[in-house]
């Protein structure tokens, strides 16, 4: 049986430097599926990973935009995105971007929001979203 969501599992495992079970199994089953076809699909198409830089980019940005959406306590989802908007905006402009923006990871002991607001804008090349545009990716 296929790992579910294995495409955001190897995002999220590769985009922090943290392997889990669930990327090791995505691509344990991805490599048995692509061996299995006789290398005939490309194994992208298994693990589904994006095919672009530019669909890569925006998949990573949008796993990290549900993640910080799912940090919030508010249930509308047009509410989180207008909050994560600010929130956003507010980390690239005044907060700790301009000194992390160098660093493959945030640093140890943030909070998980600016966690998932530093991989944010990291995918999308410290530039801010329209709300939405964060609410498209967290509806």
């Amino acid at each position: 049986m296929a790992p579910h969501l294995r495409g955001d599992a190897l995002l999220e495992a590769i985009s922090t430097g943290a392997p889990n079970e669930a990327a090791v199994m995505a691509i344990l089953f991805a490599a048995g599926a692509w061996l299995e076809s006789g290398g005939a699909a490309p194994i992208n198409r298994f693990l589904r990973l994006p095919t672009t830089p530019a669909q890569l980019k925006r998949a990573a940005r949008n796993l990290w935009l549900n993640k910080a959406a799912r940090t919030l306590a508010e249930q509308s989802p047009f509410k989180r995105a207008c909050y994560l908007e600010r929130e956003l905006n507010a980390f690239i402009t005044r907060g700790p971007w301009a000194t992390w923006r160098g660093r493959q990871h945030p640093p140890e002991g943030c909070s998980d929001l600016r966690r998932c607001l530093f991989y944010v804008a990291k995918f999308n090349d410290g530039e801010g979203l329209t709300d939405r545009t964060i609410y498209q990716a967290v509806k």
